[in-house]
């Protein structure tokens, strides 16, 4: 693992999701909490939460590593290359075609509460129609995305994004100017879908950089497809266990009131951030890494344990932050145009649920590349089915017995209970317990004396005190844990 490789990553995943925030900025002030923030969130989290199975975790959990293990092996990769790329699109083809006509059933199955408003329901239906092609083009992309990676080309990928975004800011600026207010989420839908096959496009050529020339070629006889499909069902089931819980979760907030949808929508996007930039950063980099040693037999502890801790100094102040500014937070993304103080309020109340759980989420994701580098499925499918059930028997609980904010909370509750049961066989299997224990101390010290200081800072509301407040308190925590060598990572 390469300090400059999640450097690289980190780089062009908060670029693109800066770009993100002022996408999401642009729905707000176009939308804001009303039922046409419902409606598209809805439409959207549709074809998103599929991507989530057929694209990122799918390429990340079982492409790459049969991809890199078919290359230092010399077994044909990409004849492998071609026939995943090919399948995929066959496969996602017909479900987005299904997708489209069966778009009212759908919205049905996941937000019924929408039926209670015909309006609503009906544009939730047109937006899915609408955004359903997104799925086709970010999942081919997400495969360009795992053949850089596995080259450790981690730039393009993270930076890709940036495209995506892009083209949702535009179609809701070109909107803004030239459409009535009733048209907006029809052109922030169209907008999604063009992101995505600009995302796609733009990939193209690097891939082809690296020596790889996708074409269509369609087979099931490639000895990596074993182990392929050994490690792609676990991970469908696994992931499919995960969008049940989403898709649950979404069905109690249409029953929530108006704006629970877009509120929950708005503040895991916030909290999504820190993830997006260290939690997937280190364990994407760290992939390729952990199944080139196993499949030359070496040992990978000592890589792991050195990710997990710099992983942990890198997302726990986050986590904190965002415990303790979370209303500055939204106000200064979000709170213009349609976005309201109230809404800002709103918002605020989910984000302190959700932001505990970045911690346990990033290193969930770590853990997972462990296992899977080295073909293990057996405890990551463990721990998304008991997340699940928690989650779900939860979130019916505390959904209705404290609002939207109580989903959230049983998010956080879920994803420990998840982390838990990927760490403990992990942890016990460490060799070197004594210097990864040295390591953690540094991590706790350096974040107890970070929240002092947060906690201890009473800000005016006004947005000058909060960067002076942000910047000072990041800067000095990553500046100490420089000086204390916390960023002393190898570099292979």
């Amino acid at each position: 693992m390469r300090l400059k490789n999640i450097l690289y990553f980190s780089t062009g995943t908060l670029l693109s999701r800066i770009l993100g925030f002022v996408r999401e900025a642009t729905i707000a002030y176009l939308l804001g909490g009303k039922d046409a923030a419902d409606a598209f969130y809805v439409a959207f989290r549709i074809p998103n939460l599929l991507r989530d199975l057929f694209a990122e975790n799918s390429v990340q959990t079982a492409f790459v590593p049969s991809f890199v293990e078919a290359r230092e092996k010399d077994l044909s990769p990409f004849d492998f290359a071609n026939a995943v790329f090919t399948l995929t699109l066959i496969i996602l083809g017909v479900i987005t075609l299904i997708g489209i006509l069966f778009a009212p059933f759908i919205v049905k199955l996941i937000a019924y509460g929408f039926t209670k408003h015909p309006a609503k329901f009906h544009l939730a239906a047109t937006l899915t129609r609408i955004t359903f092609p997104f799925l086709l083009f970010i999942s081919l992309s997400a495969i360009l995305g795992g053949i850089l990676n596995s080259y450790k080309r981690f730039f393009v990928p993270a930076i890709s994004p940036v495209l995506y975004n892009i083209a949702v800011i535009s179609s809701g600026v070109i909107a803004y100017f030239i459409l009535k207010e009733g048209h907006y989420p029809h052109a922030l839908a169209g907008g999604v879908v063009t992101g995505g096959i600009v995302q796609f496009l733009f990939q193209w050529p690097f891939v082809r950089k690296v020596g790889v020339r996708l074409k269509l070629h369609f087979t099931l006889q490639h000895p990596m497809f074993k182990k392929f499909y050994k490690l792609l069902l676990p991970v469908v089931l696994s992931v499919s266990f995960v969008n049940l819980t989403l898709f649950f979760n979404t069905e109690i907030a249409s029953f929530l009131g108006r704006g629970a949808v877009a509120y929950l929508s708005y503040a895991f996007r916030i909290m999504h951030l820190p993830i997006a930039i260290f939690g997937v950063a280190v364990s994407t980099v760290i992939l390729p890494g952990l199944v080139e040693k196993f499949a030359r037999g070496e040992d990978m502890t000592d890589e792991f344990e050195e990710g997990m801790a710099f992983l942990l100094f890198l997302i726990i102040p986050a986590s904190i932050f965002m415990i303790k500014d979370a209303p500055g937070i939204i106000k200064f993304l979000f709170q213009r145009g349609n976005f309201t103080s109230y809404d800002t309020i709103m918002v605020s109340q989910a984000l302190c649920f959700y932001a505990p759980l970045i911690v346990p989420s990033s290193l969930a994701k770590l853990f997972q590349s462990y296992y899977f580098a080295q073909g293990k499925v057996k405890v990551p499918n463990y721990s998304f089915a008991t997340a699940g059930v928690v989650n779900i028997a939860l979130a019916w609980y505390l959904g209705f017995k404290l609002g939207f904010p109580g989903i959230a909370l049983a998010s956080f509750i879920a994803i420990f209970v998840r982390f838990i049961v990927l760490s403990f066989p992990v942890f016990r299997a460490m060799k070197k317990k004594g210097v990864f224990l040295h390591r953690i101390a540094k991590v706790i010290i350096l974040s107890f004396l970070f929240a002092l200081f947060v906690f201890s800072f009473n800000p005016s509301g006004d947005m000058e005190n909060m960067f002076i407040h942000l910047f000072a308190g990041f800067g000095a925590y990553y500046g100490i844990g420089y000086l204390w060598g916390m960023f002393n990572i190898k570099r292979k």
